[in-house]
């Protein structure tokens, strides 16, 4: 079709039928999702706008695209509900004061500067291990390596880097990664 009969057409729907599809998703969804998941329906109805059924037949082809909307706006519900849940028995976090915050800002980007001086491979490993937390036998799947070549190269690395920072190696083991900066790593 033409963009101006798509235009048409789905002006057409949409007037016709906006009532109908807001009345079924009311009925199915928590409230403060509704019109989310109406405008999900006549955005996926728009985009589908050329393979559309007959007027007399798109009442039934919108419930049948709301009903999966509304099975993923229910999905997504369910897990924020789980997540909200999981945030309210975490223990409040300490607010550092702006002094402590200056001195470990320091430290990260003596630390970063340190990490940035590795080799790729290197990095990766420790990001691997540190940052994501995974497992040597892990580690190893992912970078192609045995377990024991991998577990002696982060003992190294962490040598190292603690030799370049002049800290013990065993505080190397509870660094944990600040948040990222857009455009890259902190």
């Amino acid at each position: 079709m033409r963009p101006q009969l798509d235009d048409a057409r789905f002006d057409q729907m949409y007037m016709t039928h906006r009532d109908a599809i807001w009345s079924y998703v009311m009925r199915r969804v928590r409230r403060d999702d509704v019109d989310d998941a109406v405008a999900e329906v006549f955005t996926v109805a728009w985009r589908k706008i050329g393979r559309s059924p007959d007027p007399d037949e798109q009442l039934p082809w919108l419930y049948s695209i709301a009903g999966f909307i509304v099975r993923n706006t229910n999905r997504s519900s369910v897990r924020r509900r789980r997540l909200w849940g999981k945030i309210a028995v975490m223990p409040p976090v300490d607010d550092p004061g702006s002094d402590v915050q200056v001195v470990r800002d320091l430290e990260d980007a003596e630390l970063l500067a340190a990490v940035s001086g590795l080799r790729s491979i290197d990095r990766e490993l420790l990001r691997l291990r540190t940052w994501e937390e995974l497992s040597i036998k892990d580690i190893a799947v992912i970078v192609d390596m045995s377990p024991k070549s991998v577990e002696s190269r982060l003992v190294r690395i962490r040598r190292n880097l603690a030799r370049m920072l002049a800290v013990p190696a065993s505080q190397l083991h509870t660094v944990r990664p600040g948040y990222p900066i857009e455009g890259g790593e902190q």
